[in-house]
């Protein structure tokens, strides 16, 4: 039924026509001119074809900015294919483009939505104005907003920004093994969000890593920015807390909170920035509806701890430590490989599959483990839990606007619940037992009672089946009771488990009937 419920949820919550559109920008060059000496990164490609393949994913007209390295083009080919050179003549002739595709889609009457992601730099100029770095130009705040979110007819606007406005790049591509620094870039999230140009634009909301003193990252284990990667995570359906099949602000940020909760060195945690559209603070910035074509993966996360979805080629795909029930939009092809404490199990995935996580083959995994930040993130991050109660926690301590819990089944049972669970359901069924053996009893005095014409042996017989009666509707009555309170402390029982309580009631009935 629940599954039923969520699937009518998925038909109705994206609008019909609604277009999607997004400009992708990866650029992992210095800037030219500024006044800070900022080294190269080394995944801001990476973080650009991961987004260009959610936004093809989600069926949007994509134009992607970025030059890809050799390996990046053998992991991303459609990407490889599809990338143009960072340039604001490049972003220019893009937005041109969107834009003629969007005016069509507005005389048809339809709703348009707008992603505009960016990875890379942000510096400040020689006269202190800030900006994000292009190929041979600069990405500053009047061409985002006179340029851009002022002249497309877009109904949404979403910005995502994961800039290294600061001193960390954790790991290096291809040398896992070794940690190196960049130089420090003192800018604030307001300042990249354009906070005084925001308010003239009430459809536009921003989602960025912003840090002041402290530390962006980028991490070799997931081979992109720490802060993309807990964005994708979130928009994969990780960040789903009331399971109805939206992705919004509100869950995006609470999930990347609870990410980087138990991280224990400050230069690795981030402050983010997450702004919806004050036209609607529960605008949606993915449906997980639009993602249905690949492979979804379903079931209760309780006892899997942090886990993490790899691909066959290599891609980390997204990361997530969850209280309840998950369901994850995993592509359409291939294999991939869900990672947790418990082992490691191998998924097949297909076009319009669906996976029962209690039926995966879980079997001992390999590890490695490495140090100094790194060391902080391997360990600690997506250490705490994301489900219902942290997300309700989350949102009364930062004021924003939740989303409908209503349908949310409260998933965030801890693990030992369901020891508890199992429990009751071992002591239902030998409630059942002892239910059963009483029946039996009770049917065959019943037999003798009706066979004999002796009032001493006609007497016995009443009195055995009044005993085994009792016995049989005691027993079958504290066997529902049991079931009950297994049934209630964990609502998304395995596979065949529901039966249990059915037929205690079903032996109650019977029983009453002797």
């Amino acid at each position: 039924m629940r599954r039923l419920a969520l699937l009518a949820v998925l038909a109705f919550a994206r609008p019909a026509g609604a277009g999607t559109y997004a400009v992708v920008i990866g650029h992992n060059a210095p800037p030219r001119e500024s006044r800070e000496r900022l080294a190269p990164l080394h995944f801001a490609d990476d973080d650009a074809a991961r987004f260009h393949e959610l936004f093809q994913r989600m069926h949007a007209r994509v134009e992607l900015l970025t030059v890809l390295d050799d390996r990046t083009q053998r992991r991303h080919p459609r990407a490889a294919l599809q990338a143009h050179e960072p340039s604001l003549e490049n972003l220019r002739r893009a937005l041109s483009t969107l834009g003629e595709a969007m005016n069509q889609d507005l005389q048809r009457g339809e709703e348009i939505r707008f992603f505009l992601t960016y990875s890379g730099h942000g510096a400040r100029s020689a006269a202190g104005e800030p900006f994000l770095t292009l190929s041979g130009g600069e990405l500053t705040e009047r061409v985002r907003f006179d340029e851009i979110l002022g002249r497309l007819p877009v109904s949404y606007a979403h910005l995502v920004i994961d800039s290294c406005n600061a001193s960390g790049v954790v790991g290096a591509r291809g040398l896992f093994d070794r940690e190196v620094d960049a130089t420090a870039v003192p800018l604030r999230g307001d300042e990249l969000a354009g906070a005084s140009r925001l308010e003239q634009f009430p459809t536009v909301g921003v989602l960025l890593a912003s840090t002041e003193g402290t530390a962006s990252h980028e991490w070799s284990r997931v081979e992109g920015g720490v802060f993309t990667h807990e964005v994708l995570s979130a928009l994969g359906g990780a960040a789903d807390v009331n399971g109805d099949g939206v992705i919004e602000y509100s869950e995006v940020q609470a999930f990347i909170a609870a990410a980087n909760r138990d991280l224990t060195d400050p230069r690795a945690v981030p402050d983010v920035v997450a702004r919806p559209p004050r036209i609607n603070r529960r605008a949606v910035l993915v449906s997980l509806r639009e993602l249905q074509g690949g492979t979804v993966l379903r079931g209760d996360a309780s006892a899997l701890g942090h886990f993490h979805v790899e691909l066959e080629n290599g891609l980390r795909l997204l990361d997530a430590h969850l209280t309840g029930t998950l369901a994850l939009a995993l592509p359409a092809d291939g294999v991939a490989y869900l990672r947790a404490g418990r082992g490691e199990a191998r998924l097949k995935l297909g076009p319009g599959a669906a996976v029962a996580l209690a039926q995966l083959d879980f079997r001992e995994p390999g590890a490695a483990s490495r140090g100094s930040i790194e060391q902080s993130f391997h360990d600690r991050l997506f250490a705490s839990p994301f489900g219902v109660e942290y997300y309700r926690g989350f949102v009364d301590r930062t004021g924003g606007v939740p989303v409908d819990l209503a349908g949310a089944r409260l998933a965030a049972h801890p693990p030992s619940h369901r020891l508890l669970s199992r429990s009751l359901l071992a002591t239902s069924g030998a409630l059942l037992a002892s239910s059963g053996i009483a029946g039996y009893v009770a049917w065959q005095a019943h037999r003798d009672f009706e066979a004999t014409s002796l009032q001493k042996p006609a007497q016995e017989s009443a009195r055995r089946y009044r005993a085994a009666s009792a016995v049989a509707i005691g027993s079958a009555a504290l066997a529902a009771v049991a079931a009950s309170g297994a049934w209630y402390l964990w609502p998304r029982m395995e596979p065949g488990s529901g039966g249990t309580a059915a037929a205690a009631g079903f032996s109650l009935v019977l029983a009453g009937r002797w």
